[in-house]
């Protein structure tokens, strides 16, 4: 990420008149200090990391860490700020989340994801509504089938198809609550279902483009 800060400085140097928070696990590091243009205004993204968090975390009923965090951080912003939520990657790996629930508890992902995308966006809404913050809500990029060795073609389907559904129910659900939806699935993806290899700099995080690609999309 460092390499491609200094190959790429034309990302940082306009000046910025406002800030958007992008609060994720370690897909927040990536985006930080980059300036996006949002509505007209350039806005300097100040990035804020819950290391570890799935949305599941932040979809449950029981409060835990990751939700207390979260509120913390939400609390500290100035009122009506622009928030960008990415959680949901790691809910979105092979070995744990969705699919390792899956297959150790013989849940089937394609009735469960709606259930947790539609709990962790109101569970969102809930906590940024005290501070009037406008939230944005950014995807789960295409998987890097690169991690998985090539004869593993079943869990590369699975780990497709629930990334695949888990971005479209999240575009839905955020729809139908008025906010507004990056959509780094589509930036991301190849024809194949697959990273099209334009965006990762490791197995799972993307180069620091990717938050102003997006916002030139809304």
């Amino acid at each position: 990420m460092l390499q491609e800060r200094s190959l790429h400085p034309e990302l940082y140097q306009q000046k910025a008149e406002k800030a958007i928070f992008f609060i994720a696990e370690s897909h927040a590091l990536s985006p930080s200090e980059v300036v996006v243009n949002y509505r007209g205004v350039a806005h300097k993204i100040l990035s804020t990391l819950i290391t570890g968090s799935k949305a599941w975390h932040l979809a449950s009923n029981n409060l835990n860490e990751y939700q207390a965090s979260l509120d913390c951080f939400l609390s500290a912003i100035p009122p009506q700020s622009v928030v960008v939520l990415g959680f949901g990657e790691i809910d979105c790996r092979v070995s744990e989340g969705i699919l390792k629930v899956h297959h150790d508890k013989n849940i089937d992902y394609h009735q469960s994801i709606s259930q947790l995308v539609e709990d962790y966006l109101n569970s969102v809404v809930r906590l940024a509504e005290p501070g009037q913050h406008e939230v944005i809500l950014y995807g789960v990029p295409a998987p890097n089938t690169e991690l998985l060795p090539p004869q593993d073609k079943e869990h590369q389907n699975e780990l497709g198809e629930v990334i695949r559904l888990f971005n479209q129910y999240l575009q839905q659900s955020s729809e139908s609550k008025n906010l507004e939806f990056l959509d780094v699935y589509d930036l991301t993806v190849s024809d194949n279902g697959e990273s099209n290899q334009q965006y990762h700099i490791d197995g799972h995080h993307l180069h620091p483009k990717v938050l102003p690609e997006l916002f030139d999309r809304l």
